[in-house]
């Protein structure tokens, strides 16, 4: 079990069960210790059917030997990775995920006891989605830009920034 100081393993779970991404932990065996309520919905199981089992006794079995070997570029660089995962759950419908996943340190030493990982899903309809929520956040970037000066750059540099977020705004645009 995965514990912070203070917040006992329910409350850590009821509020990762809020994130509307899929989080997962996963002991060094691969076992997963935590999964969020997003990840069981779209698996279309409950949580007792994850916890404590490893990707090959899961639902998404099928994609469990690449999913072992990312955990296995993880813990062996002992760094975040980036991986992109197709998988059929439920539903039967095929989901692409973008995911981040990063070894968890027991200590100052820097023991790795396991993996956490973040996923988003990226198939088509969600890319919509996220479009949206990039074109709003870089909005705010641009208007805070506009109003502030931005400490360590010259106006040039600064103005270049200014163009380059224009730029991606508009390309943006286009696809929605």
């Amino acid at each position: 079990m995965i514990t912070i100081k203070g917040l006992d393993n329910a409350a850590l779970i009821a509020t990762i069960d809020l994130i509307p991404l899929n989080i997962f932990c996963k002991d060094l065996k691969g076992v997963y210790c935590i999964c969020n309520k997003r990840q069981l919905e779209v698996a279309g199981v409950r949580r007792d059917s994850v916890i404590g089992k490893a990707d090959f006794q899961c639902p998404w079995m099928k994609i469990a030997k690449k999913l072992r070997l990312d955990d296995a570029v993880v813990l062996g660089t002992r760094t975040r990775h980036l991986f992109e995962d197709i998988s059929w759950v439920s539903d039967g419908k095929k989901y692409i995920y973008l995911s981040m996943k990063a070894p968890i340190c027991k200590n100052s030493d820097s023991e790795v006891v396991g993996i956490i990982g973040v996923s988003i899903d990226t198939t088509e309809e969600e890319k919509a989605n996220i479009t949206k929520v990039l074109l709003n956040v870089l909005r705010m970037i641009q208007a805070l830009m506009a109003n502030y000066t931005i400490l360590g750059l010259d106006d040039f540099s600064a103005q270049k920034m200014h163009v380059r977020i224009l730029d991606v705004l508009n390309g943006i645009d286009m696809l929605s």
